[in-house]
């Protein structure tokens, strides 16, 4: 038989019923897992036992940990200042999916739409994305929009006629 769990940062286990067998049984393999994977336990009752419906074969257990899908988590950013002519890449400070906190070491962190052209208004949306890397217990990707203010400055200078003139002026 198959059962499928998903990973939840704990060790699960196949849910087999030996308990009124436990003396009786070899028990090979792996009953319970924690990392996303497939864990393979077999039973087998020794030459003076039997199963309730009269055999005495092998019984095959297999546990799949599936990978826990970063769809839908919820991503929190640290402080960040307005734009001055720099990428805004704010701190992914956590990454929360299914209520279990994801190790940042496991994601790939991406950034989109961050930085202004002269054509850009003085506020935008820009994304940051976060991703299962390869080998980890998650499963794809989730993403966050957050707002980049475009820093303005006041220029006060003194013309040629010796008058105080101001120009305000953006990055």
């Amino acid at each position: 038989s198959t059962v499928n769990k998903t990973y939840n940062g704990e060790e699960q286990y196949n849910d087999y019923n030996h308990d009124s067998y436990t003396d009786y049984l070899t028990i090979t393999g792996d009953e319970s897992g924690t990392n996303a994977g497939t864990y393979i336990a077999t039973y087998t009752p020794d030459e003076n036992h039997e199963w309730s419906d009269g055999t005495s074969s092998t019984e095959t257990v297999t546990l799949t940990v599936d990978k826990l899908s970063l769809a839908g988590a919820t991503i929190i950013i640290g402080s960040y200042s307005e734009y001055e002519g720099e990428a805004i890449e704010p701190e992914v400070t956590s990454v929360t999916a299914s209520s279990l906190d994801i190790d940042l070491e496991s994601l790939n962190i991406t950034y989109s739409n961050n930085t202004f052209s002269s054509t850009d208004n003085d506020t935008k949306t820009a994304t940051v994305t976060v991703s299962a890397k390869d080998n980890t217990n998650y499963t794809g990707s989730a993403t966050y929009d957050y707002t980049i203010y475009r820093a303005t400055y006041d220029i006060t200078y003194t013309g040629v006629d010796g008058a105080t003139h101001s120009n305000p002026s953006s990055y």
